[in-house]
């Protein structure tokens, strides 16, 4: 969902990469399954109130969660963690940048991302982390056996 003209708008993804299937973290599926239950509880006590238009996360009754009242919760859920105020797409670039750091293969960050090309996932976010640098060092060390 995006905003057009100061309106809610829903649409498909910008490329054909937007729409794919990724691994879930067992945090993120918990998470996504507790939300279920709350989810349906919402449902059955707004009755035909309730317009079911399918979004995951949803505001009272169904419809779908205005830009700026998820903001103000992205910036709350901040503030409760003891982390400074920061944009939300800084999350992704911040689970991008933690995906590679950890050793995950380069492709698979592409395609989680659903970035076009490996390359653009590579100039985007492939900057080096702390400790990175030690970690290639240790690599070459254990190939060769130092």
């Amino acid at each position: 969902m995006t905003g057009i003209d100061g309106q809610l708008a829903t649409g498909e993804p910008k490329s054909k990469k937007g729409r794919r299937t990724i691994a879930l973290p067992a945090l993120a599926r918990e998470g996504l399954q507790r939300h279920r239950i709350t989810q349906a509880k919402e449902r059955l006590a707004a009755g035909d109130s309730w317009i079911d238009d399918d979004f995951v996360f949803a505001a009272l009754f169904g419809r779908p969660v205005e830009p700026g009242n998820f903001l103000r919760s992205w910036h709350a859920l901040l503030a409760r963690t003891g982390l400074d105020r920061r944009p939300l797409h800084e999350a992704r670039h911040a689970a991008a940048s933690l995906m590679l750091s950890k050793g995950a293969p380069l492709k698979a960050a592409q395609e989680t991302l659903g970035h076009s090309t490996i390359r653009l996932t590579a100039d985007l976010y492939g900057h080096l982390m702390p400790g990175d640098a030690d970690r290639v060092a240790w690599v070459v060390d254990d190939a060769f056996g130092a």
